[in-house]
């Protein structure tokens, strides 16, 4: 048996590849509160036994293997939610981004999440930083801030309340 010397820059290197991996496949994007998907727990299982660590619970992926995660096509329609977290990141662009929605939407102002049927319960502004909204019905005053405002207005769009053309969305195809 032969041992071979491994060097900090090599284990770094392959990390860095592997992570690279994972970001120019999107891997990773989504809402925080979702339940992880099994590729990105696979992708951070491959990230960090690529650092020299490994949990024993999961089996990292064969780095020559021709079904590994890295070498799928990323999805060829992507997310409307997707398409939107790229072009609005900032308080200032999601607070542009709910006022679009609202003012395009198809009632009087953005739906309540909690209850989207009933005309009284609308957004508003809740606070700037972080920016944040709020539901203006006395008693209810649910709340949303950044990636779940995205998440609903996206959700809005799907369902033809929101008209989806006026929010920078050229008439894409688009996956719910």
């Amino acid at each position: 048996m032969t041992s071979m010397p491994y060097f900090r820059e090599a284990f770094l290197e392959n990390a860095n590849w592997v992570y690279q991996q994972a970001v120019s496949g999107k891997v990773f994007q989504g809402q925080a509160g979702d339940k992880p998907s099994k590729q990105q727990v696979q992708a951070l299982t491959d990230i960090l036994n690529a650092l020299g660590w490994h949990g024993g619970l999961r089996s990292p992926t064969k780095s020559l293997a021709a079904n590994a995660w890295w070498n799928m096509s990323p999805t060829a329609v992507p997310t409307l939610f997707n398409v939107l977290s790229e072009i609005y990141q900032t308080d200032g662009q999601i607070r542009a981004l709910f006022q679009l929605a609202r003012a395009n939407s198809t009632g009087d102002g953005l739906p309540c999440k909690a209850h989207p049927n009933v005309q009284h319960h609308r957004y508003q502004v809740n606070n700037s930083q972080p920016f944040r909204i709020r539901c203006c019905m006395h008693g209810c005053y649910h709340k949303l801030q950044r990636a779940a405002i995205i998440h609903w207005i996206a959700e809005l769009v799907n369902h033809n309340v929101v008209d989806g053309s006026k929010l920078g969305l050229d008439g894409e195809d688009l996956e719910i």
